[in-house]
């Protein structure tokens, strides 16, 4: 995507305004435990549930050269987790429904410890199709 139709590509919010609005929002569901660390040319955020326990860390990629990339990143990242949040509690989905790839278990993620051994055991794409049931389709654009 070209950075010019970048969404939140003109936010007037500073990614480190968004930190204090995303560490306002984990509050306001119980979180108190908040952690923001940029590392390898990624941001992170962890935070931990209280209600279900897990551990939760989601990175983006940022160029901390890129002031307004930085700053849209962050935006897109703040209303990405309002999001999961809010129909977590309108009871549209639930915590493992909503974060299981995002669970920290050590340095990686259930997802990053996850995808490549599936894809190493060739366990992709045509390997799950069918998996709905007869005549279902796995793909959400049918």
């Amino acid at each position: 995507m070209s950075k010019s139709k970048q969404p939140y590509r003109d936010t007037r919010v500073t990614w480190m305004e968004t930190q204090s609005y995303i560490t306002a929002l984990l509050i306001k569901y119980g979180v108190t435990e908040t952690r923001f660390t940029n590392y390898g040319g990624h941001a992170y955020v962890e935070f931990i549930l209280p209600k279900e326990g897990w551990p939760v860390r989601l990175s983006i990629p940022v160029d901390l050269q890129d002031q307004r990339g930085t700053n849209a990143r962050w935006r897109m990242l703040y209303w990405y987790l309002k999001a999961k949040l809010e129909a977590m509690k309108f009871g549209i989905t639930d915590f493992k429904t909503e974060w299981l790839p995002f669970i920290a278990i050590g340095d990686k993620t259930v997802a990053e410890g996850l995808l490549p051994e599936l894809e190493r055991r060739g366990l992709k794409g045509e390997a799950f199709k069918g998996l709905l049931g007869p005549g279902a389709s796995n793909d959400a654009d049918s």
